[in-house]
């Protein structure tokens, strides 16, 4: 590898990183090993530095590329980079190596959901219609973007100190699994939408398959399985019920009766209703987040500052 020009680069990482003390080393569920830091003048806030090494001058120009890419995505419920830096070898045995640095938030929506389950709570359905709408603002941007977030889990919702929600995409990391291959490989699955259960249940050719499948597509089956990790925050009922994991079916009679119970646990008819087209069998009659985004303009004022609008539409 040859020399390179790194010295601003090396300079601006020096100049943001010194206002910063390191924590610790973690695994992290989506960004893999990354250290963690605090601010020095706000020890709430907290960034995050991933460092991949590069065997070569073109593989760390592609991980620039692509994390100078992700750096323009900018949405308020999306976590964001916000310092990239690729390191050149200056001498053939030095290492090149790209290093990003973004928001880090340690707190998730499982950790608020097992806090509701273990005070024997429901969550209020004011809380779920915000965290629907902010999903819904996120997971619309990336589908403008003509991109789609692939991993909605509700322990990869992160949650600022406001409680507000946080997103990392699936791909933020290149070279990382996507649910389907988690799916195949590890037979790990998350409410997985009818077209993906299709897809598994197919003999050969499975990831060239799903390789083909649009964006419309990949969004339309997030939205699936957004709808089936709301049910769960509001059942209080894992997701994994509903399927068969050795023969790659779900029972979908039963999901849609766990959605119609809900009004029983005082929820409105108009949140039940919106769960029944996010799990549309159909994905041709399942709304987009776009749509969704739209459908949920004449609520957002009520949504944002939780007014209880949905009590008149209780049974």
């Amino acid at each position: 590898m040859g020399n390179s020009q790194n010295g601003k680069e090396d300079m601006d990482y020096d100049k943001m990183i010194k206002n910063f003390s390191y924590i610790q080393d973690i695994n992290h569920f989506q960004l893999g090993n990354i250290k963690i830091y605090d601010a020095i003048e706000n020890k709430n806030h907290k960034i995050f530095q991933y460092k991949r090494l590069c065997q070569s001058d073109q593989q760390l120009q592609q991980l620039r590329n692509h994390f100078i890419e992700r750096k323009k995505l900018i949405n308020e419920h999306l976590i964001r980079v916000f310092y990239v830096m690729g390191k050149e070898s200056v001498m053939c045995s030095d290492t090149s190596h790209v290093v990003i640095l973004g928001e880090y938030f340690g707190n998730s929506l499982q950790q608020e959901h097992e806090y509701n389950l273990n005070q024997k709570m429901i969550f209020n359905e004011s809380r779920l219609w915000l965290i629907i709408y902010q999903i819904i603002q996120c997971c619309a941007y990336l589908e403008e973007q003509g991109k789609y977030h692939g991993d909605l889990k509700i322990d990869h919702v992160y949650l600022d100190l406001d409680g507000s929600i946080k997103l990392i995409e699936h791909n933020l990391i290149p070279g990382s699994l996507n649910p389907y291959q988690k799916a195949l490989y590890n037979n790990e699955f998350h409410a997985f939408s009818p077209e993906m259960l299709n897809l598994l249940q197919q003999s050969e050719d499975k990831e060239k398959q799903y390789s083909k499948l649009d964006i419309l597509t990949l969004n339309k089956s997030d939205v699936f399985s957004f709808g089936m990790m709301i049910l769960e925050l509001a059942s209080q009922f894992e997701t994994k019920q509903y399927y068969d994991w050795e023969a790659k079916t779900m029972n979908y009679q039963q999901i849609i009766s766990s959605i119609q119970f809900l009004t029983n646990r005082g929820y409105s008819t108009i949140f039940q209703n919106l769960l029944l087209q996010m799990c549309l069998q159909d994905i041709g009659e399942r709304p987009g987040f776009q749509e969704m985004r739209i459908g949920l303009q004449s609520l957002e004022n009520d949504i944002l500052s939780h007014t209880a609008f949905y009590r008149s539409h209780i049974k």
